[in-house]
């Protein structure tokens, strides 16, 4: 499976993961925007995508931030974020395993 095929899996199974929990609709071009306060379900968005991105299909930060179109830490920052919400919070590890049984 290529990269870009990869990143487009993963955004699909994210946004229709969270409007099936959630009831909010977000599009791929949502995750993406360039915003200082993102909403919380986009930035859970970006959050997971990060995740599984890096997690299942081991891509390195640096191409993760230029998909992105972010800066390397940030991704670095979001994905270190996700790993501590996986385990903290019940929403957000609802959300995991149904993107986890769906990749």
């Amino acid at each position: 499976m290529n990269m870009a095929s990869a990143f487009e899996r993963v955004e699909k199974v994210v946004c229709f993961s969270i409007e099936t929990l959630f009831e909010e609709n977000i599009s791929v071009q949502d995750i993406y925007k360039q915003t200082t306060k993102p909403h919380k379900y986009i930035a859970l968005a970006r959050y997971m995508c990060f995740l599984f991105m890096r997690d299942n299909y081991a891509m390195s930060y640096k191409n993760i931030a230029r998909h992105a179109n972010m800066k390397e830490n940030s991704v670095i920052h979001n994905v270190a974020k996700a790993r501590i919400l996986r385990f903290t919070d019940k929403n957000f590890a609802k959300l995991y395993s149904l993107i986890k049984n769906s990749i």
